[in-house]
């Protein structure tokens, strides 16, 4: 018998119950709710013209904090990080430096010089290798295709996997 070890989100027993197909997902080591009803138009067309319901639980999440953060965030981004007020949630593109889209998610300014910035697929070591300085980094350890938790510190930028049970209160 084969063990995955998914967990529920915060958010499984709502969702189970809204989930008509029962049309389910592994996603991050979670278990998802894949569609909430048998018919996707609906859900696809709420998304794009009013308003829909997505655990997004499972999202990787990353703090970024330090002088530079921001320099960092702003050239990564196709948002104008500088722009962000403390408190503030953009939602926002992530590109190479020749502009192909990496990625996208949320970037939160959780204080002046510290951001918390939200992802579907791991990407620190991506992170890591755009950081302010441009120093050299370590390889990066994979288990179940998920990024091991480690902190990498660059001086003027500081770079960690966000703790969502020590950091709920924000």
């Amino acid at each position: 018998m084969l063990n995955l070890n998914l967990k529920n989100t915060p958010f499984h027993e709502r969702t189970s119950a809204l989930c008509q197909p029962q049309n389910w997902r592994k996603w991050a080591g979670y278990f998802v709710v894949g569609s909430y009803e048998h018919v996707l138009d609906r859900e696809y067309w709420a998304i794009r013209n009013s308003a829909a319901l997505i655990d997004v639980s499972p999202l990787i999440k990353y703090v970024i904090k330090g002088k530079d953060a921001a320099a960092l965030l702003h050239r990564v981004t196709t948002r104008d990080v500088h722009k962000m007020k403390v408190g503030q949630v953009a939602y926002t593109g992530w590109c190479d430096e020749e502009g192909k889209m990496i990625d996208d998610g949320t970037i939160s300014r959780l204080e002046e010089q510290t951001f918390r910035m939200t992802a579907a697929e791991p990407n620190l070591r991506w992170l890591m290798m755009n950081a302010v300085g441009g120093a050299q980094f370590p390889r990066t350890e994979h288990a179940q295709g998920v990024e091991q938790s480690y902190r990498e510190t660059r001086g003027r930028v500081e770079i960690l996997p966000f703790d969502d049970e020590q950091d709920q209160g924000r």
